[in-house]
């Protein structure tokens, strides 16, 4: 996920991360922690979630660095993505054949199959390489007149081309919407969090009005649980619409729209609220959020791990304890530790591109100070 483009975390951002991150260890820890399947389809919104903030963020970060050279940009970018998964990816390598086999290492980097959540990556980084764009279209349609008509008619278009994709590409064999170019989809729900990236702030609620809102949308989102459950998404085969959980469909859509603004409004009424207990917990719960990343790339080679170690445990609370702990403490303890290098790795990076940059300036200085010379001997 990318920062705000004033270069701080956003808070409520941080929390639905983390709320995402629970969502997806719920729904794949279906059969063994729980047998529910209204708590299966209410951890549905894991991905969605992740993307739409992913276009929200990534709108504040394109606005930030739109006149930095793309290719710079990219590289600064991916590099984000692209170590960690390169980490993981060996961690899944060794775990599964019990030695690092660099063959199949390269294989697993290159084909994203080495554990099933790895299939997001592929369109998410497709995504990212075509958010520049996306960001400059944002930015037209905001000038013009009728921008709010503009705006539904350039999401009815990337709908139907969301369609096309699911229909008539096909980019690698992983599973949901990394199959399809862009995500299917996933390029809707990201490009609808741009939108929502570029107005957001312009939206002031008032705190009772932020209550309101997030008890209504909490309220609709159990009862569109219940929905889903009792339809099995047979709406979104009814409709000119191909995907249904993932990628996501109508239903799911609107599901993923009714969490976003449940976290959106709690965030207004908490600041609102000027309860500094209630804002200090709130920052302390958005921490969990810094490492969404991680949680999704390790988070099951550590729940094989219990599985395989901690599965005796017969009550069935201590072992959804234990199980969290250790899931989620596994992640995170990576997460820091990559972070940590990664920041040592960037801020050589970025020295080196000082010293590089002075170097050429010295250099430039003194090839015009020996031309000066060779002017005046001639």
């Amino acid at each position: 996920m990318e920062k705000e483009s004033s270069g701080e975390r956003i808070v409520w951002v941080d929390c639905l991360k983390l709320f995402a991150c629970l969502a997806v260890y719920v729904d794949h820890t279906s059969g063994f922690l729980y047998f529910n399947p209204y708590i299966l389809y209410a951890s549905y919104f894991s991905v969605p979630v992740f993307i739409f903030l992913s276009g929200m963020t990534g709108y504040g970060s394109n606005s930030k660095h739109v006149s930095e050279p793309y290719l710079e940009d990219m590289r600064r970018r991916l590099l984000r993505i692209v170590i960690p998964y390169a980490i993981a990816t060996a961690f899944y390598v060794v775990y599964i054949y019990r030695m690092f086999d660099l063959k199949t290492y390269i294989l697993s980097l290159l084909r994203f199959d080495i554990s099933a959540p790895f299939y997001f990556l592929v369109f998410y980084i497709q995504l990212v390489m075509i958010g520049r764009g996306l960001y400059k279209l944002i930015q037209w349609t905001g000038k013009r007149t009728y921008f709010q008509w503009i705006y539904l008619f350039e999401i009815f278009v990337f709908v139907l081309f969301a369609a096309l994709m699911m229909r008539y590409t096909y980019v690698l064999p992983v599973h949901g919407g990394g199959k399809y170019l862009f995500g299917g989809t996933y390029l809707v729900v990201y490009f609808l969090g741009m939108i929502f990236g570029k107005y957001c702030k312009r939206l002031v609620w008032g705190g009772k009005l932020s209550c309101i809102v997030c008890a209504c949308s909490i309220a609709l989102s159990v009862l569109w649980v219940i929905f889903m459950v009792k339809d099995q998404f047979q709406i979104d085969g009814r409709l000119m619409y191909f995907g249904a959980v993932n990628p996501p469909g109508f239903t799911l859509v609107l599901y993923t729209g009714m969490i976003i603004l449940a976290g959106w409004s709690l965030d207004g009424a908490i600041r609102s609220s000027q309860n500094i207990i209630l804002n200090k917990l709130w920052k302390w719960i958005s921490r969990g959020g810094k490492y969404s990343l991680y949680v999704y790339l390790f988070h099951l080679l550590f729940l094989s791990i219990f599985q395989r170690k901690g599965g005796y445990i017969q009550n069935i609370w201590m072992k959804r304890i234990a199980c969290s702990l250790f899931v989620f403490g596994g992640c995170y303890i990576i997460g820091v530790m990559i972070e940590a290098g990664m920041k040592k790795y960037i801020r050589s990076e970025e020295q080196y591109g000082k010293n590089k940059k002075v170097e050429n300036l010295s250099n430039g200085y003194w090839n015009r100070v020996s031309d000066g010379y060779r002017d005046t001997a001639e």
